[in-house]
């Protein structure tokens, strides 16, 4: 049984996508900046100066969005429910998708809380996408952790001999790679 995530919607303005930016800018100044002084002459003191001072902005800003990236990354959504694979069913949020309405089921991810591919985003960064016989397709986030893996649920080897869970996409699960 895994911990299902609803989906949160994005924002827009984030503290990350602010230090992204203000790093690329950073760069397209000393890219400049670089060019300028290689054109025009300009007195050693300016030079050196400018680019002290930019410098010391892009390494603040890139120290920044690392300790930003490490330490303050939250998981997006809050727990809503759980996933259960069944031997011929997934339920999923009390909802219950029988094999046979199912065509195809893939798994992304391999996001662990407790490893160490798991250590920013908590294990949250799984999804499970079913696409039903109708033509409708439906995705669910969900949370894997180091005491509750998909490489340990025998279920899933029966999906694929059903056909329904692809056989690259199973090996990649029981190897522990990244799986999309």
């Amino acid at each position: 049984m895994f911990r299902v995530l609803e989906k949160s919607p994005e924002n827009k303005f984030t503290i990350g996508k602010i230090l992204k930016f203000v790093i690329i800018i950073l760069n397209v100044f000393i890219l400049l900046f670089s060019l300028a002084s290689v054109f025009h002459r300009f007195h050693q003191y300016q030079k050196d100066f400018v680019t002290q001072w930019i410098g010391g902005f892009y390494l603040f800003f890139v120290l920044v969005k690392v300790i930003h990236y490490i330490f303050f990354q939250q998981k997006k959504g809050k727990f809503i429910g759980d996933l259960i694979f069944k031997d011929n069913e997934i339920e999923v949020l009390d909802k219950i998708y029988p094999l046979e309405s199912i065509s195809k089921i893939r798994i992304k991810g391999n996001d662990i809380k407790g490893d160490f591919q798991g250590f920013v985003s908590q294990g949250t960064k799984n999804e499970l996408i079913i696409n039903l016989l109708n033509g409708n397709s439906i995705n669910y986030n969900f949370e894997q952790t180091s005491d509750n893996r998909l490489k340990d649920t025998l279920v899933l080897k029966k999906y694929v001999d059903a056909g329904k869970l692809g056989q690259v996409n199973y090996e990649s699960i029981i190897e522990n790679k990244n799986y999309y």
